[in-house]
């Protein structure tokens, strides 16, 4: 995958690509009422609730405050293009170089460094 696709942006494109079904989320959102938009904190039906992403239009997990029930999750509504290397695989990026690793071990798997 590596020598076919390279490092650039590797964890979007290994990690993130795939399809995701946001017609749960949909559902909810128009719901949603600030409550502290900056710390991602909203109420759903008179609960408080806790959103993560990018901003509500991105989102990455809904979790009731209180209870932590989750109400909806990116990761849960995702089909994901390259599942086995979300379950098998981390990427970790530090000035110039990347590294994959196995997530069991640590071991580093491939290593590129980007030429300055």
């Amino acid at each position: 995958w590596l020598e076919r696709f390279g490092f650039d942006d590797i964890e979007e494109r290994l990690y993130h690509a795939g399809a995701t079904d946001y017609s749960g989320y949909e559902r909810i959102e128009p719901q949603l009422v600030v409550v502290d938009e900056g710390k991602g904190l909203y109420l759903h039906r008179k609960r408080e609730v806790t959103l993560e992403g990018l901003d509500r239009y991105n989102p990455t997990t809904l979790v009731e405050t209180a209870s932590k029930r989750v109400l909806w999750d990116y990761a849960a509504h995702t089909s994901f293009t390259y599942p086995w290397a979300r379950r098998h695989l981390s990427a970790k990026v530090e000035g110039g170089t990347t590294l994959v690793l196995l997530k069991r071990s640590g071991r580093v798997l491939a290593r590129h460094d980007t030429p300055v």
